[in-house]
């Protein structure tokens, strides 16, 4: 309850946060720990609810779309090519899938993707890198998506329906395996979330905090580091809800500028006491 407490006085009277300037700093830490987990609420949806590639990013995969050198095609459940080559079709934004006929897989998978697709032989290869390092994961082409009887990477271009049947059978692809790994993926653009959350309420406290400081040398780093902690408040706020409801900049920076108010009334209300002092 006392956490709820200071929620409010923070929003509807920052002045009265010069009651808590003496609080533990570790319970201020948590303090803002907790807005910067809740601000992960919208990632965690997003991650919770994907159900498949953006239609942008789609058409983005379609229009950079390298056909092989050679003809290549996986026919009964193998990667079949009139050549020993090893080429990459696509390798956009976080994706890239790579057709290996060569046996060179030190070369087929050195692209750095967080997501990379290699075909060779019978079987496919997802490598998901993350900042914890790569897992890959193997399966047979028997166990595609789509369950495609033959799928040929060099279409004919003016055959639309052709050309929108290959890429219909390649995002079943990679659409299952995405779901399939959305541990691996998920995990890190949520800490990520939280981290970045946590790192502009941090940078932001301590700013106002030094800044404040030279500004009334009366009043200990410490304290105004507690103090403002709780004043910055409202701007968690907006930042959770932010991430959740994706404001219009023009809202975004009326929000913003009503929880920069919050730390101008607790700063004339320091002011005030220290005059009252005098």
């Amino acid at each position: 309850m006392d956490m709820l407490e200071k929620i409010r006085k923070s929003i509807i009277a920052p002045q009265q946060l010069v009651a808590y300037r003496n609080d533990r700093v570790f319970p201020v830490l948590l303090y803002m720990l907790f807005f910067a987990l809740i601000s992960a609420t919208g990632t965690i949806i997003q991650v919770a609810t994907f159900d498949g590639l953006p239609l942008a990013y789609r058409q983005e995969i379609r229009e950079n779309y390298q056909s092989p050198p050679a003809a290549c095609a996986i026919e009964s459940e193998r990667l079949v090519c009139d050549e020993e080559i090893s080429h990459t079709v696509f390798a956009e934004g976080f994706f890239a899938f790579t057709i290996d006929a060569a046996n060179t897989a030190d070369e087929a998978y050195a692209v750095t993707k967080p997501f990379h697709f290699v075909v060779h032989d019978d079987t496919l290869r997802v490598d998901v890198t993350n900042f914890f390092g790569t897992v890959s994961h193997e399966m047979p082409l028997s166990e595609l998506a789509g369950d495609p009887e033959s799928l040929s990477f060099t279409f004919d271009p003016d055959d639309r329906d052709e050309e929108d049947a290959f890429f219909g059978h390649l995002f079943s692809v990679i659409d299952a395996e995405i779901d399939a790994q959305r541990l691996l993926w998920g995990t890190p653009f949520i800490l990520l979330r939280i981290l970045g959350s946590l790192a502009i309420f941090f940078g932001f406290v301590i700013m106002n905090a030094f800044l404040m400081t030279l500004f009334i040398p009366k009043v200990r780093f410490r304290q105004m580091f507690v103090m403002m902690a709780y004043a910055s408040t409202l701007l968690y706020v907006v930042i959770v809800f932010h991430g959740m409801l994706d404001f219009s900049m023009i809202l975004l920076f009326v929000l913003l500028f009503l929880a920069f108010r919050q730390t101008s009334r607790l700063v004339m209300e320091i002011q005030r006491l220290i005059r009252g002092g005098d």
